[in-house]
């Protein structure tokens, strides 16, 4: 677009509100919301919107949790890799998606995961 549009909700009927943080990719944008969950939206090849698929999406996507069904919560901050996000947790904990075939993902696995991995610890 030429001009600057309105994102919409997960939902595409009304504007996406409550953000308080946007993170570019290399393919798409996820933006940190208040009520400290993630909707991403954009190319989603490598899994980057993280809503287990791994396809594209027009409208935000609310991003899931590592496992079991519901959406990830308790997300301090997030920043962005190139066909990837990582999420902060408030708990400490450390979670990411999307491109993994270079092991970035820190799940000890050389694959693209389309949710959150938990990242490992060595020590």
């Amino acid at each position: 677009s030429a001009i600057p549009v309105v994102v919409v909700s997960t939902l595409g009927m009304s504007t996406l509100t409550g953000v308080t943080n946007l993170f570019g990719g290399s393919l798409g944008y996820c933006a940190l919301l208040a009520a400290d969950g993630v909707d991403c939206w954009g190319i989603g090849l490598s899994g980057a919107i993280g809503n287990g698929l791994f396809n594209s999406s027009a409208i935000p996507s609310s991003v899931l949790l590592p496992s079991g069904p519901g959406n990830l919560s308790g997300v301090a901050s997030i920043t962005s890799g190139s066909f990837g996000y990582c999420a902060l947790l408030t708990s400490g904990g450390l979670v990411c998606w999307g491109s993994g075939l270079r092991g970035e993902l820190g799940n000890g696995q050389f694959a693209n995961s389309a949710t959150p991995a938990v990242v490992f610890s060595t020590s």
